[in-house]
């Protein structure tokens, strides 16, 4: 198709590694569909490593077929690397929680169960997917956190950003060690460096149902240090103890996937939902929709936004993609903000049409290699994320006796200071942020996050 086979509009959301715009798919006959299109940052896009990690997010969510994980829809490569997603019309859990918690309100417990049977069966299908070949690629998300979970408006619960997975065949294959994703959320077996498997995940959704149940944060007040010391000694709170509305067997379904050791938890996620839809408590698609209605404050500007998208006549669109392109070429004497904003609401063509790739040109090899060259050299450095086991659990208990200072304990009691070894002052902070640069920023969802 001239010009390109979608429209990119103004942006939703922007974050470490790119920004979220609504696009709009360009078909013949007049067909059109409104999409989500991820865009890698302009000076991301010219490293190599960047744009295969990048690219490797949508070969793991393009092998993920469920309707409680957005959708990957295309690929397309060229000066710059865009993804092309499902658009959700919804809203993102993280700001709904915060929108909650404004109003000094919590989320129905119907809701809240609903909305987590939905993530832990979307979970599954990620644990459970497979390649063209029927080989499990082991997918672990090591993300799951209020961040990435997106509620429509079609009472659809769906996961989003699968960029720091954890998947066989990745181009870019994370070490063993390594911590990505958000401290407050990981299990105590991730944080310590241990091998991880499903479980993980597991443990990050019920962190996050005791939460929604809660009205409150885990480790609430806790300064990010405290929070580590706490999350790797599985210092997670009875359930009762902050919200004792909440029935006993409620509270034993969600503390068992909190339980410290992994293989005390649920064999799965999907267990775990068929726990929760077990209670009879799980509100219904509809309910859940028409909950977001009443609560969200961003469903009404995403309709006018899609409304201004859908309502541009096709044939328009090749002529104010090209008196984009000469504006921008052009200098101005008008204030840049103005024209940045006046640009952005232009569309921009990209992709002749191109599916996701199967095959992967040849420089994506070479920069693979080169970055694993690059990784086993900072692995032979004593503190690398390829280093032994013992080391890597010296190295967090050292942070962790660096970091955790005299707080309140779990229950009220002081949690006592620890000194650390003259040996190891002045080493690095341990890495639980994550010890690889390339990785999204909090912002790399379909929608702006809190």
């Amino acid at each position: 198709m001239a010009g390109g086979k979608y429209a990119l509009f103004e942006r939703v959301s922007s974050g470490g590694m790119g920004s979220v715009h609504i696009g709009r798919m360009r078909g013949n006959g007049g067909f059109g569909r409104i999409v989500a299109i991820k865009r890698l940052h302009a000076h991301l896009a010219q490293e190599t490593a960047f744009r295969v990690a990048f690219v490797d997010e949508a070969r793991t969510a393009s092998r993920i077929h469920h309707a409680n994980v957005v959708q990957m829809l295309d690929v397309i490569e060229g000066d710059e690397v865009f993804l092309v997603m499902e658009f959700v019309h919804g809203d993102v859990l993280s700001r709904l929680t915060s929108t909650l918690a404004s109003r000094k309100e919590r989320m129905p417990v119907r809701i809240a169960l609903g909305i987590m049977s939905q993530a832990l069966q979307g979970l599954h299908a990620a644990h459970s997917a497979r390649d063209e070949s029927g080989h499990p690629l082991g997918v672990i998300h090591r993300d799951v956190s209020p961040q990435n979970i997106l509620v429509g408006i079609d009472g659809i619960v769906r996961l989003i950003d699968f960029g720091v997975a954890k998947a066989n065949g990745r181009l870019v294959t994370t070490e063993d060690g390594s911590v990505k994703g958000k401290i407050a959320y990981m299990a105590p077996e991730y944080l310590k460096g241990e091998d991880i498997g499903p479980s993980v995940d597991i443990f990050s959704a019920a962190l996050v149902l005791w939460e929604l149940l809660a009205g409150r944060r885990v480790y609430e007040g806790q300064e990010e240090r405290q929070i580590v010391f706490m999350a790797v000694h599985g210092a997670v709170r009875k359930l009762s103890k902050v919200a004792p509305d909440i029935s006993s067997d409620i509270e034993e379904l969600v503390m068992r996937g909190l339980e410290p050791q992994p293989q005390a938890r649920y064999r799965s996620a999907m267990e775990f939902a068929s726990a929760l839809e077990s209670t009879g408590l799980c509100a219904s698609g509809i309910e859940i929709g028409r909950w977001l209605q009443e609560v969200s404050e961003s469903v009404v500007t995403q309709r006018a936004m899609i409304a201004r998208v859908e309502t541009i006549p096709s044939e328009s669109l090749e002529d104010r993609a090209g008196e984009r392109a000469r504006r921008a070429r052009e200098p101005h004497d008008e204030d840049q903000a103005t024209v940045s904003h006046e640009l952005e609401a232009t569309p921009l063509l990209i992709g002749a049409g191109a599916p996701l790739r199967r095959r992967w040109p040849a420089w994506v090899g070479v920069a693979a290699a080169a970055v694993l060259c690059v990784a086993g050299v900072s692995a032979a450095l004593p503190w690398g994320s390829n280093a032994p086991a013992a080391m890597r659990s010296e190295r967090a208990t050292a942070v962790l006796q660096e970091s955790v200072l005299p707080a309140r304990g779990v229950n009220g009691t002081a949690t006592p200071s620890v000194s650390m070894p003259s040996s190891l002052r002045g080493a690095p902070r341990v890495a639980p942020r994550g010890t690889s640069s390339i990785k999204p920023g909090k912002g790399d969802g379909l929608f702006p996050r809190n």
